[in-house]
């Protein structure tokens, strides 16, 4: 017995008569999509313009010992702060990590 729930499929028995059914594969329905009239076409879209418009930001000795001060971070905090953004390459390429000593408050 299974549950009266409108959201639940119940089991379907399959026989030779009834195989299971077997669906289309991923990439064959993608392209049947994409190749269809029915999407919607953004002629003035044009792929460069995102690329151009999402330039990563590297911040500065200045932006960097701004967020030390909000951040309330001691010496040994900002100087690990500033070694893993450097290492992650997410600072600019002329900040000192032992600047942070000096920018202490």
């Amino acid at each position: 017995m299974y549950p009266d729930i409108s959201s639940f499929i119940a089991p379907v028995p399959h026989c030779p008569e009834l195989p299971i059914p077997t669906s289309r594969n991923r990439s064959a329905m993608f392209r049947s999509k994409s190749n269809s009239k029915e999407g919607i076409a953004d002629t003035d879209y044009n792929s460069t313009d995102v690329a151009e418009e999402k330039k990563p930001y590297f911040s500065n000795q200045k932006d960097l010992s701004n967020l030390i001060r909000d951040l309330d971070l001691t010496k040994s905090q900002a100087e690990l702060l500033t070694s893993k953004l450097k290492e992650w390459n997410l600072l600019d390429e002329n900040v000192q990590v032992t600047d942070q000593r000096k920018h202490i408050i």
